[in-house]
């Protein structure tokens, strides 16, 4: 779901595998420290989180004109228009039009003299596709995306904190194994390298 300020804290905190960080504004903090933290949250202490964030997972159906409905709690945070891109899985990535801008400017900070930049800005840019959503909360899916991310009738609505994910029942369920069997080796790296940012 989409939270707005003031949230719950449990609701906004991320395990990582025995050490702990900071990753893109969400605090990574043990489970048995929520109450604190919450605490400190209400009254003033702890500066407040990311605004919205998209949490949580659905099942819906492409219809037969490509369209695909999106969650309903969803749908003021993306705002009225949206931008469909290819994922660095076999996804699709759904932004708010604001936060893909955003993305790839982040992307182009490195500077376009970086081959990787400009391949990362090539990749998400050229087969993506803006567009609004009707007043039944759908929106359309190019052929050619949901050929690249194999989707057709169910997919899978996956909310990404700051995106949305849509993925094929069977890729998501593979990668979402994948994902927790990974998930310590992963929280390690990430730490080791916020340790490194910091030092």
């Amino acid at each position: 779901m989409a939270i707005d300020i003031p949230p719950k804290i449990s609701d906004n905190v991320a395990y990582g595998g025995g050490k702990w960080g900071k990753v893109a504004n969400l605090p990574l903090i043990p489970p048995h420290e929520w109450g604190i933290i919450e605490r400190l949250f209400y009254r003033g202490i702890l500066p407040p989180l990311q605004k919205t964030m998209f949490l949580g997972e659905y099942s819906h159906n492409i219809d037969e004109k490509g369209r695909l409905t999106l969650p309903a709690r969803w749908r003021e945070q993306l705002g009225l228009r949206v931008v469909v891109t290819r994922g660095m899985e076999p996804c699709l990535f759904v932004f708010p039009a604001a936060k893909f801008e955003t993305f790839l400017n982040e992307i182009n900070t490195v500077g376009m003299t970086a081959a990787d930049a400009r391949g990362l800005s090539r990749f998400f840019s050229s087969k993506a596709t803006d567009d609004e959503l009707d007043k039944q909360g759908r929106i359309s899916l190019p052929q050619n995306l949901r050929e690249f991310a194999k989707l057709n009738g169910e997919v899978m609505v996956v909310g990404a904190f700051d995106h949305i994910e849509l993925w094929s029942p069977s890729q998501y369920a593979n990668a979402d194994a994948e994902l927790v069997n990974n998930v310590p080796d992963m929280s390690e790296r990430v730490n080791q390298a916020l340790q490194k940012m910091r030092a």
